[in-house]
């Protein structure tokens, strides 16, 4: 579990409710060092400084970042991949990742671990022997390292869904995810 301070926010079927988003705690969580922290860090980082351009009248839309069609052979359906930050330091992506209508990953792992911001529609997110996850925009779900995986759009979702996908380490891709998984309750 990701604790910053004491009764911030909680975990609900592994996903984090109420999640703040100040600049203030994410650096704290930052200057921890911890390991778990540095998503959320990054998250929290990231979100403060898209409050402050607001705040400045400066906007930064979805569209100014290039996309690209998802692999047939990573995922099942129509999805859009938008690179909004690599680091050179360190192994961390940040995706802006939209499933349209029935897509979704296929099951894989990352070397570090990832987490999941859910901005728009419905998702679902997986880990191996562990209950479904259905995703609404706000919450924040933690994948552990070398977890085998899969997420995407709720199949009752009837636009697109959208997540920012903070990724540590390399991915491994597997094979694509039983329809009868996708689709159960």
């Amino acid at each position: 579990m990701i604790l910053v301070k004491e009764g911030l926010y909680k975990r609900k079927n592994g996903v984090l409710c109420g999640v703040p988003s100040s600049l203030t705690v994410a650096m704290e969580a930052f200057r921890t060092r911890c390991k778990k922290f540095r998503a959320f860090s990054i998250l929290c980082i990231i979100v403060s400084g898209i409050h402050i351009l607001y705040t400045r009248h400066m906007t930064i839309r979805a569209k100014d970042f290039p996309g690209q069609k998802g692999p047939a052979e990573r995922f099942v359906g129509d999805v859009v991949l938008q690179n909004l930050s690599q680091s050179k330091n360190v192994d961390v992506t940040v995706y802006r990742v939209t499933f349209e209508k029935g897509a979704h990953t296929n099951w894989h792992t990352h070397s570090q671990g990832q987490v999941l911001y859910f901005l728009e529609g419905k998702g679902r997110v997986q880990i191996e022997g562990e209950d479904i996850i259905n995703a609404v925009v706000g919450d924040v779900v933690e994948i552990p390292a070398n977890a085998r995986h899969w997420h995407g759009a709720h199949p009752e979702e009837q636009n697109h869904m959208c997540h920012l996908a903070i990724t540590y380490g390399e991915i491994e891709w597997m094979e694509p995810v039983d329809n009868s998984i996708y689709t159960s309750s």
